[in-house]
């Protein structure tokens, strides 16, 4: 049997090897207004060609995405680099969009950052007795923006 103690600390080391995959996969959204605080959000790069040819979209909440323009800052950029592209979004009770990444913004970041490809994505959710869901994203409570579009996050994520 399985011990709190011993629980936590399984539960640690599983948490943090799943932070350190999905990190090439998420990327902040920021959106800034004239006289309001920056609203940020979290998206995932998807690759809808399965490895072909540039189909690289941005996947997030329409919550997220309604607020243009927005800037991302794929793994391994120094900055935040500009994210315009078609939208597509779903509100309730889906609450998911979509923003096509152009493929020279996508080859021209740093190389570093990674795309899911469709795939890998099961049809349906099909819940497993012991199943564990990890869920990676940035939100603004937890984090905001420095001077020169420095991302800071209160909380590990």
């Amino acid at each position: 049997m399985t011990t709190w103690e011993q629980w936590n600390e399984i539960a640690g080391a599983v948490t943090d090897r799943m932070k350190d995959f999905t990190r090439p996969f998420v990327t902040p959204l920021v959106h800034e207004a004239a006289g309001e605080r920056p609203r940020i959000g979290s998206g995932t790069y998807i690759d809808l060609s399965d490895g072909g040819s540039g189909d690289i979209t941005l996947l997030t909440c329409e919550h997220v995405a309604r607020y243009q323009p927005q800037q991302h800052k794929p793994y391994g950029s120094e900055q935040l680099l500009s994210l315009s592209g078609v939208i597509c979004a779903d509100r309730d009770p889906v609450d998911t969009a979509t923003v096509k990444v152009g493929s020279t913004a996508w080859s021209e970041q740093a190389h570093e950052a990674r795309s899911l490809s469709i795939s890998s994505f099961a049809p349906k959710h099909g819940p497993v007795k012991d199943e564990l869901i990890f869920f990676r994203g940035l939100a603004g409570s937890n984090c905001g923006l420095g001077s020169e579009g420095i991302l800071r996050v209160a909380m590990p994520v």
